[in-house]
């Protein structure tokens, strides 16, 4: 946090001073609030080109679930679906092996 906003917190909180009473101690201990990273602009051309379906096995889409057992292990579903019919062609299950 910056101090312009530990001092507005601090001041909820009832203490009667500015925010410059709070950057002194800070610039004396030599704490400093890292400078925010720019965003990443996106690079080349996006791939997602709009497809209309007209007939079967035409476009399939993919989409991950993920779900917790009662043991506390984690179940990953990879579920493929023909856009076409809206039905599913295949679920993968299998067990997670790293932790999220």
């Amino acid at each position: 946090m910056g101090y312009p906003k530990i001092a507005r917190l601090l001041k909820r909180e009832g203490w009667l001073f500015g925010a410059g009473n709070v950057q002194r101690p800070r610039r004396v201990l030599g704490l400093a609030v890292p400078a925010k990273k720019p965003k990443r602009r996106a690079r080349g051309r996006s791939t997602g080109i709009l497809t209309k379906v007209t007939h079967l096995n035409h476009v399939w889409t993919w989409d991950f679930a993920q779900d917790t057992t009662i043991g506390g292990g984690t179940l990953r579903m990879l579920n493929v679906m023909d856009e076409y019919a809206r039905e599913c062609l295949s679920v993968h299950v299998d067990r997670a092996t790293w932790s999220t």
